[in-house]
């Protein structure tokens, strides 16, 4: 997934499933998980924190059913 969707931040992707895996009623907010990693040193965008969310949203790239 990582190299389909062009994702520059493995770290950050596997921090953001494990947020929507823990919590999976709630909404996601993305500017308060943006603050939230950066408390936790990971240095990324905002807009790269989108896009990977975005990415992840797509059901063609999910391998999971309907």
């Amino acid at each position: 997934m990582l190299e389909r969707c062009r994702l520059t931040y493995p770290h950050a992707l596997r921090q953001l499933l494990r947020h929507c895996l823990a919590q999976p009623a709630s909404l996601l907010n993305i500017h308060k998980l943006y603050n939230e990693f950066r408390s936790q040193g990971l240095s990324l965008a905002q807009g790269t924190l989108y896009h990977d969310v975005r990415c992840l949203g797509r059901r063609d790239r999910l391998a999971v059913g309907n």
